[in-house]
Protein backbone atom coordinates (compact mmCIF):
# COMPACT_ATOMS: atom_id res chain seq x y z
CA UNK A 1 0.00 0.00 0.00
CA UNK A 2 1.31 3.43 -0.46
CA UNK A 3 2.75 5.23 2.26
CA UNK A 4 -0.02 7.64 2.44
CA UNK A 5 -2.35 5.22 3.67
CA UNK A 6 -2.11 6.03 7.36
CA UNK A 7 -4.38 7.27 10.39
CA UNK A 8 -7.85 5.16 10.83
CA UNK A 9 -9.87 3.34 8.65
CA UNK A 10 -13.45 2.14 8.76
CA UNK A 11 -14.51 -1.17 7.98
CA UNK A 12 -18.14 -1.71 7.00
CA UNK A 13 -19.12 -5.43 7.04
CA UNK A 14 -16.40 -6.53 9.12
CA UNK A 15 -17.09 -9.75 9.54
CA UNK A 16 -16.88 -11.37 6.15
CA UNK A 17 -13.97 -13.12 6.01
CA UNK A 18 -12.79 -10.80 2.95
CA UNK A 19 -13.32 -7.64 5.40
CA UNK A 20 -11.02 -9.89 8.27
CA UNK A 21 -8.16 -10.28 5.42
CA UNK A 22 -8.65 -6.37 4.94
CA UNK A 23 -8.29 -5.29 8.53
CA UNK A 24 -5.36 -7.90 8.55
CA UNK A 25 -3.68 -5.87 5.71
CA UNK A 26 -4.05 -2.14 7.08
CA UNK A 27 -3.31 -3.55 10.53
CA UNK A 28 0.13 -4.86 9.72
CA UNK A 29 0.67 -1.17 7.87
CA UNK A 30 0.05 0.24 11.47
CA UNK A 31 -3.46 1.59 10.83
CA UNK A 32 -6.26 1.91 13.43
CA UNK A 33 -9.56 0.36 13.02
CA UNK A 34 -12.78 0.96 13.67
CA UNK A 35 -15.08 -2.31 13.12
CA UNK A 36 -18.48 -2.05 12.09
CA UNK A 37 -21.27 -4.50 11.38
CA UNK A 38 -24.23 -6.21 13.12
CA UNK A 39 -22.54 -9.03 14.94
CA UNK A 40 -20.98 -6.90 17.97
CA UNK A 41 -19.93 -10.11 19.29
CA UNK A 42 -18.25 -11.69 16.50
CA UNK A 43 -16.45 -8.21 15.76
CA UNK A 44 -15.27 -7.74 19.40
CA UNK A 45 -13.30 -10.93 18.75
CA UNK A 46 -12.11 -9.78 15.30
CA UNK A 47 -10.88 -6.68 17.18
CA UNK A 48 -8.81 -8.41 20.03
CA UNK A 49 -7.05 -10.61 17.50
CA UNK A 50 -6.25 -7.46 15.38
CA UNK A 51 -5.21 -5.78 18.46
CA UNK A 52 -2.75 -7.99 20.29
CA UNK A 53 -1.63 -9.76 16.38
CA UNK A 54 -0.67 -5.75 15.12
CA UNK A 55 -0.12 -3.96 18.18
CA UNK A 56 -2.96 -1.11 16.98
CA UNK A 57 -6.09 0.44 18.21
CA UNK A 58 -8.94 -1.30 17.17
CA UNK A 59 -12.56 -0.27 18.18
CA UNK A 60 -15.99 -2.05 17.86
CA UNK A 61 -19.18 -0.12 16.57
CA UNK A 62 -22.63 -1.00 15.76
CA UNK A 63 -23.66 -0.29 12.01
CA UNK A 64 -26.39 -1.41 9.85
CA UNK A 65 -26.81 -0.86 5.98
CA UNK A 66 -30.84 -0.62 5.78
CA UNK A 67 -30.90 1.91 8.49
CA UNK A 68 -29.59 4.85 6.63
CA UNK A 69 -31.17 7.81 8.29
CA UNK A 70 -28.46 7.03 11.25
CA UNK A 71 -25.51 7.49 8.17
CA UNK A 72 -24.80 11.10 8.35
CA UNK A 73 -24.90 10.93 12.53
CA UNK A 74 -22.74 7.51 12.37
CA UNK A 75 -20.12 8.92 9.89
CA UNK A 76 -19.84 12.59 12.02
CA UNK A 77 -20.09 11.08 15.63
CA UNK A 78 -17.02 8.73 14.28
CA UNK A 79 -15.16 11.50 12.53
CA UNK A 80 -15.03 13.75 15.28
CA UNK A 81 -14.18 10.91 17.72
CA UNK A 82 -11.10 10.09 15.28
CA UNK A 83 -10.23 13.45 13.02
CA UNK A 84 -7.70 10.87 11.56
CA UNK A 85 -9.96 8.89 10.29
CA UNK A 86 -9.32 9.25 6.39
CA UNK A 87 -10.49 5.63 4.97
CA UNK A 88 -13.10 3.10 4.05
CA UNK A 89 -13.96 -0.23 3.12
CA UNK A 90 -17.13 -0.85 2.57
CA UNK A 91 -17.76 -4.58 2.39
CA UNK A 92 -21.19 -5.05 3.40
CA UNK A 93 -23.56 -6.95 1.52
CA UNK A 94 -27.25 -8.76 1.93
CA UNK A 95 -26.88 -12.39 0.06
CA UNK A 96 -30.36 -14.21 -0.02
CA UNK A 97 -31.44 -17.22 -1.77
CA UNK A 98 -32.20 -16.49 -5.37
CA UNK A 99 -34.99 -19.01 -5.72
CA UNK A 100 -36.79 -17.07 -2.47
CA UNK A 101 -36.02 -13.55 -4.05
CA UNK A 102 -38.17 -15.20 -7.26
CA UNK A 103 -40.86 -16.20 -5.59
CA UNK A 104 -41.02 -13.55 -3.19
CA UNK A 105 -39.73 -9.71 -4.96
CA UNK A 106 -39.77 -7.99 -1.75
CA UNK A 107 -37.08 -10.19 -0.67
CA UNK A 108 -35.05 -9.21 -3.88
CA UNK A 109 -36.21 -5.18 -2.56
CA UNK A 110 -34.32 -6.01 0.52
CA UNK A 111 -31.28 -6.80 -0.65
CA UNK A 112 -31.25 -3.84 -2.98
CA UNK A 113 -32.04 -1.40 -0.02
CA UNK A 114 -29.19 -3.21 2.06
CA UNK A 115 -26.28 -3.31 -0.84
CA UNK A 116 -27.05 -0.13 -2.97
CA UNK A 117 -29.03 2.37 -0.90
CA UNK A 118 -27.17 1.36 2.00
CA UNK A 119 -23.89 1.62 0.30
CA UNK A 120 -24.80 4.64 -1.54
CA UNK A 121 -25.73 6.60 2.26
CA UNK A 122 -22.79 5.84 3.79
CA UNK A 123 -19.99 5.98 1.17
CA UNK A 124 -21.57 9.89 -0.03
CA UNK A 125 -21.22 10.74 4.10
CA UNK A 126 -18.02 9.60 3.30
CA UNK A 127 -16.94 10.37 0.52
CA UNK A 128 -17.68 14.69 0.77
CA UNK A 129 -15.99 14.91 3.97
CA UNK A 130 -13.35 13.07 2.68
CA UNK A 131 -13.42 15.02 -0.37
CA UNK A 132 -13.19 18.37 2.10
CA UNK A 133 -10.32 17.47 3.97
CA UNK A 134 -9.00 16.53 0.86
CA UNK A 135 -7.21 13.47 1.40
CA UNK A 136 -8.46 9.82 2.50
CA UNK A 137 -9.95 6.37 0.58
CA UNK A 138 -12.21 4.57 -0.18
CA UNK A 139 -12.87 1.00 -1.31
CA UNK A 140 -15.71 -0.39 -2.18
CA UNK A 141 -15.91 -4.26 -2.72
CA UNK A 142 -19.46 -5.86 -4.30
Amino acid sequence: MPALVSGTALILGAGSPLAREMAALLAQRGLSLILAGRDAEDLQRIAADLAIRFAVKVSVEPFDALDVEDHEEFWLRLKAENPDLNGVVCAFGLMLDQKAMEERPIMAQQVLAANFNGAVSILLHAANDLERQSHGWIVGIS
